[in-house]
């Protein structure tokens, strides 16, 4: 940047560079910029500047992508300004108003502002390397956030080191259903979003946007069959992490399994199946063994013959059973209807004990009916007797 460079408000030349120099603490440049009316009218508070003198090559789902603003810019340096499409705009910033510049078009639209809401996420390093701040977060492959810091962090307690990444999440970006809109604070509002998501198995992970060559990013997805946890609490609170999607976070896993294979004792367990085997097969060639098995295969049969013959010789013996009970049945209705229409033989000599005769030829009747239907069901009682229910 150098004074007279161009700035451009999309493809329209609307101002330039006045004045670039060091600041006296030696770690920033200020640039002095001057907007012609009436784009002045442009610049908001939510505006974002960016260096819009190199070109700019990024990858997205359809391919590679080349970024340029124009040729003079690639020689003399220019500058860009745009007011994202979502920030509330307002008043026309101030003539004194400072900016921050940005380093690519992307990074300037996607940065968060003041009602973005921070979180973080911890992953192995092996499988989040090369996780730079302005990398994109995704729900479910939308971009909602930025990576706003991230760092190594070694624990000594398990000897890990891990990749310690902060996230900021435009409200704007997701939209509320309902006409719901979200409130001056929208930090309670998406603690309770993720804290639903989060019991429903949404996880962060690693990834990138094209596999092997897409910049590193975060994406948040739904995992199946995760095991259910908690959104974490804090001023940052913590959200749980899942496995990597891309190559390397598969090779990672890859490799965590091999690990978990390569330390089981395998040689141990198959001399252990060969010795089991082994006793198996010894004892089932022994000669008791195939004797007893012949002695109980006969002893079978037997029980089954004699089972068939009981069923037989039963036949006759319950049918006998049935015309005797129908027989009581029969001289104990005829005896009641004979004491209930003659009343007189109710006065006679020896009719005084008729009532418990009659009594008795009634249960007598009951129970041979229940020995010819119990005989029906197991007449292999009349090899063993009746026994107690099982």
């Amino acid at each position: 940047m150098a004074r007279g460079s161009i700035l451009y408000y999309r493809d329209l030349q609307v101002g330039e560079v006045e004045d670039a120099r060091l600041e006296d603490d030696q770690r920033q440049f200020r640039i002095d910029l001057f907007v012609h009316a009436p784009f002045d009218r442009l610049v908001h508070d939510d505006t974002r500047f960016w260096n819009a003198g190199a070109a700019e090559v990024s990858m997205a789902s359809s391919g590679p992508k080349l970024q340029m603003q124009s040729v003079p810019a690639l020689f003399e340096g220019a500058l860009g300004f745009e007011t994202p499409d979502d920030a509330p705009g307002g008043a026309v910033a101030k003539s004194d108003k400072t900016f921050s510049l940005y380093e690519t078009r992307d990074a300037a639209l996607h940065a968060p502002d003041n009602r973005a809401v921070q979180y973080r996420v911890v992953f192995h390093a092996q499988e989040a390397g090369g996780l730079e701040p302005g990398a994109s977060v995704t729900l479910q492959d939308k971009r909602v956030g930025s990576v706003t810091r991230s760092t190594l962090q070694y624990d000594a307690a398990d000897g890990q080191l891990n990749t310690v990444a902060t996230l900021a999440i435009e409200p704007a970006d997701i939209e509320l259903a309902g006409n719901g809109s979200w409130g001056a604070e929208a930090k309670p509002q998406m603690d309770t979003l993720l804290h639903r998501l989060v019991e429903q198995g949404l996880r962060a992970r690693p990834g990138s946007t094209i596999p092997l060559v897409g910049g590193k990013g975060v994406q948040l997805a739904f995992v199946p069959g995760a095991p259910p946890v908690s959104l974490g609490s804090g001023p940052i609170p913590d959200i749980p992490t899942g496995p990597a999607s891309d190559i390397g976070g598969t090779m990672a896993a890859v490799n965590s399994v091999a690990t978990k294979i390569n330390a089981m004792p395998l040689d141990q367990i198959a001399s252990e199946i060969h010795d089991a085997t082994q006793r198996i097969a010894a004892l089932s060639s022994s000669p008791q063994v195939a004797q007893s098995l012949l002695r109980l295969e006969r002893s079978l049969a037997n029980i089954e013959d004699v089972t068939r013959d009981t069923k037989v010789q039963a036949a006759p013996l319950l049918a006998e059973l049935r015309r005797t009970a129908s027989e009581a049945q029969s001289t104990l209705t005829a005896a009641r209807g004979l004491v209930g229409n003659n009343l007189l033989a109710q006065t006679q000599p020896d009719t005084s004990g008729l009532g418990n005769t009659l009594y008795e030829l009634n249960r007598a009747a009951r129970s041979l009916r229940e020995l010819a239907d119990y005989l029906s069901r197991h007449p292999e009682a009349l090899l063993r007797g009746k026994g107690e229910p099982g």
